[in-house]
């Protein structure tokens, strides 16, 4: 589950910065707008919306003819936005969405089981698009290989609804024909 971090606002962050030898220059022409400076490595914030801090120039791009670099890791740490805390569906909230798409028609069945995987497994979207047959164990002991972020694998069991769900879905697809060389 998240943490909450604690919003900061704009001039917390000016505060902040001053304090651990920061160079802040206005930005010409605008307010809510500053420049940061230190060990000749730059960035920019603003005001975004009311108070809140927002990184404008990332490190890495163009500012005043350097390449902006961020030495100092408190600085980037200090300016992150707060985290949503991200809440979770109560089983009848997930069982009403299970229940949307139509069973009757394979679009339906292909949409539900995919659905079904999604909470089972809990995979990221990216996940469930790398994922091939190969991927799947459907025998007894159900599972599923998982190819994630930074190029990490991870193995999910899976339930016995949702293997018997993605067994049907994978019996309707056709092997490929074999390519004849010529």
């Amino acid at each position: 589950m998240a943490t909450k971090v604690e919003q900061r606002s704009y001039e917390d962050a000016l505060g902040w910065l001053r304090e651990h030898g920061f160079d802040l220059i206005e930005a010409p022409g605008t307010q809510g707008r500053v420049f940061l400076k230190k060990y000749s490595c730059s960035a920019a914030i603003q005001k975004n919306g009311g108070e809140q801090v927002k990184i404008f120039a990332y490190p890495g791009y163009l500012i005043g003819s350097e390449i902006s670099k961020l030495v100092n890791k408190g600085y980037q740490q200090f300016l992150k936005t707060a985290k949503t805390e991200v809440g979770y569906l109560e089983k009848t909230e997930m069982d009403a969405i299970l229940a949307q798409p139509d069973r009757r028609t394979s679009l339906g069945n292909r949409d539900h089981a995919l659905l079904l995987f999604l909470y089972n497994s809990g995979a990221r979207a990216d996940e469930a698009a790398k994922l091939t047959i190969d991927n799947l164990q459907l025998g007894l002991q159900p599972s599923v290989r998982l190819h994630g972020k930074g190029n990490k694998f991870r193995t999910c069991p899976l339930w016995p609804i949702t293997a018997t769900s993605l067994s049907k879905l994978v019996a309707t697809f056709s092997p490929p024909s074999p390519r004849s060389t010529p």
